[in-house]
């Protein structure tokens, strides 16, 4: 194994580091966006939008085939093919997302969240994708380490969305609708422009010596892999609040959307770790047993700081952030997602390891055995424990999947270092 370079001992934790605060950012004012909506709009509102807005999330990554993560493992050495690759990618998935909005549409399957009439089905249509795209180019600027972009692009759009949801609160839950994609819209816009006319040519220049992208025959298959993973991931991530709704009623997806958010966000802190370790492989794999004990370090003290704040403080954030009857509703919930997250830091441990491998299938398997155990586990609950059964549903899955997955990982992390990079 090669030496390490002085300046490349940071620079995995740098771009982690860059991800969090993006992320960071991005869900405090998040939760902010909710907590002003929960003061200004009714309950009822409330979970109706965020039904919406995870519908319109779950269709979104649907139709962008889980290219977010094969950007982030084939676009640091795409070299001149980036450009292409990108743009491609782009049409593919915004076509489709187009295409699943209308159908999803036209099965009255929004009708439970959606207020009817023209205005709102376009306003639905045009969030999908949009969406598309604000997924993608987060992963295209991580990818190609233009990642001191992401804390601005994030805040930025966070910021925006936070000022409109006070300003269009005579439009009921389709006010917190607009919100949500004009906001997205103009982060699209302006990222787009800076990537295809400077991030993007800049990036195919440096690595234009060392371009390898994979066969289309490997390419398919590891997009194919990605994408059955993105799906079980989506259904926890985006169908459990509309379920919730379609449930329990609106008002319960009201007191749900914000623990869960909350919760969800430290595995999107542990993910986007994860995130900079695989680019940073991707750059030099020589140099990956460092950079995945760093990581690794890393990951455990945000996931220690984040967890024991959050349990210990659950009842006063959520009544900080959107009243007393939202915390007396949802401390548990939060808690517990909490919870699934500290056990879920393993399972993320081994999907990282098999993901930079080109294992894709295995992490596949593991989103899926989650998606399931945790589905049936809160299907089971939910009449006797109500809004809490998908907190106790996803920290069941969690466990389950960790459970399996000891003893593989234990034995990952021992040859990680010892084996050669794979090339694939």
């Amino acid at each position: 194994m090669s030496a390490e370079h002085p300046r490349r001992k940071t620079q995995v934790l740098r771009h982690a580091i860059a991800l969090i605060v993006s992320s960071g950012a991005s869900s405090v004012l998040g939760l902010l966006f909710w907590g002003v909506a929960s003061r200004r709009y009714s309950t009822e509102a409330l979970g109706e939008a965020s039904a919406a807005i995870s519908a319109m999330g779950l269709l979104a990554l649907i139709a962008q085939f889980n290219l977010k993560n094969v950007y982030t493992r084939f676009l640091p050495r795409a070299g001149y093919a980036t450009f292409r690759f990108v743009l491609f990618g782009y049409m593919v998935s915004v076509l489709s997302g187009l295409v699943l909005a209308g159908g999803f549409l036209a099965l009255g399957l929004a009708r439970h969240f959606l207020q009817p009439g023209l205005g709102p089905e376009v306003l639905f249509v045009t969030g999908v994708a949009l969406w598309v795209v604000f997924v993608l180019q987060d992963a295209v600027l991580a990818s190609i380490r233009a990642t001191v972009w992401l804390p601005v692009e994030n805040t930025a759009y966070a910021l925006l969305k936070l000022s409109l949801v006070a300003a269009v609160v005579f439009a009921g839950s389709t006010g917190i609708l607009l919100a949500w994609v004009l906001s997205c819209g103009g982060a699209v816009g302006v990222v787009s422009v800076y990537l295809f006319w400077r991030a993007i040519p800049r990036h195919g220049r440096e690595t234009s010596s060392g371009s390898q992208l994979p066969s289309r025959r490997a390419l398919a298959g590891f997009v194919a892999g990605e994408y059955v993973a993105s799906l079980a991931t989506s259904t926890l991530t985006f169908l459990v609040p509309v379920l919730v709704v379609r449930m329990i009623g609106a008002k319960a997806g009201g007191y749900f959307i914000v623990p869960w958010l909350v919760g969800w966000g430290i595995q999107t802190l542990l993910w986007n770790v994860a995130t900079a370790f695989v680019v940073d492989h991707g750059f030099d794999p020589e140099l990956r047993q460092a950079s995945l004990a760093r990581s690794v370090r890393f990951s455990l003290v945000v996931l220690g700081v984040a967890s024991v704040a959050l349990i210990a403080g659950a009842g006063p954030l959520l009544d900080i952030l959107s009243g007393v009857r939202y915390a007396a509703h949802g401390a548990l919930l939060l808690r517990l997602c909490v919870l699934a997250s500290v056990v879920g830091a393993l399972p993320v441990l081994y999907q990282t390891l098999v993901w930079v491998e080109g294992r894709v299938w295995n992490v596949a398997m593991v989103q899926t055995g989650l998606a399931l155990a945790a589905l049936t586990t809160m299907l089971a609950l939910v009449g006797a424990t109500g809004v809490n059964a998908p907190g106790y549903g996803l920290l069941a899955g969690q466990c389950a999947v960790a459970a399996v997955l000891v003893v593989p990982t234990h034995r990952k992390w021992r040859s990680f270092g010892q084996t050669p990079a794979p090339v694939v």
